[in-house]
């Protein structure tokens, strides 16, 4: 039998066939580095809820006069680290309301200012902050930090204490 050039054209080349694997290739490769950015991206986001879950319970442990009460300076910052010390025990026990597996992955800051009202006859509501060395007048500000080991991640919050 004899062919004719119709058959012989039949089928794909292999020139057409390796630009077909090029795209094929190209295309792969574009949604294999989209999965990594969004695996990233996940991993960040995980650590951003796990400092602000953090964040939140170590405000309010030290927020909360039962546990950490109010300390009067220049003894408060070494008072007030004893109370995220033992925060921070609460945070790795299993039975604790603020246990947190992850919580080795992450350090917690303080620092505290003294809060100095204003002179009197002006706006008695004015309260600034400074070093908490001197005469303490009733109000301190706490900067309580939360942060990654790896850096990625950080959350800070100002909380106000009063003495009582």
């Amino acid at each position: 039998m004899r062919r004719t050039a119709i058959d012989l054209e039949k089928g794909e080349t292999l020139l057409e066939i390796l630009i077909a694997v090029a795209i094929m290739g190209i295309a792969t490769a574009a949604i294999l580095g989209l999965f990594q950015g969004s695996i990233a991206a996940s991993t960040i986001h995980k650590e951003q809820s796990i400092a602000g879950s953090l964040l939140d319970n170590f405000a309010e442990y030290m927020q909360d006069q039962g546990t950490a009460p109010y300390t009067d300076c220049p003894n408060a910052s070494t008072a007030y680290t004893t109370n995220m010390n033992a925060f921070v025990g609460l945070t790795q026990t299993s039975t604790s309301a603020v246990y947190e597996p992850d919580a080795a992955k992450y350090q917690l800051a303080l620092t505290v200012s003294g809060g100095q009202f204003s002179t009197p006859g002006s706006n008695p509501t004015t309260v600034t902050y400074g070093a908490c060395t001197g005469a303490d007048q009733g109000v301190q500000r706490l900067t309580l930090t939360v942060s990654s080991n790896d850096s990625k991640v950080a959350e800070t919050v100002d909380i106000v204490k009063w003495r009582r």
